[in-house]
């Protein structure tokens, strides 16, 4: 495996604009998925810490 790291060295470098391409590509799937997971496990300790029902329901039509 350590023997391939030169050529893939050798091929970044080759290929700069693709190779930055890729890392920024990555770099913003991991922030997007970071964050809705940061997004969804506040909302889950919001619902979780609040006593009481937050929904109201009425009938259709009632005045």
């Amino acid at each position: 495996m350590i023997r391939f790291v030169p050529y893939i060295l050798r091929s970044a470098w080759r290929n700069r604009v693709r190779s930055t391409l890729t890392v920024l590509g990555v770099a913003t799937a991991v922030f997007i998925v970071t964050g809705l997971a940061a997004i969804l496990e506040s909302r889950r300790s919001a619902v979780a810490a609040t006593p009481e029902t937050l929904l109201a329901v009425s009938e259709k039509d009632k005045w």
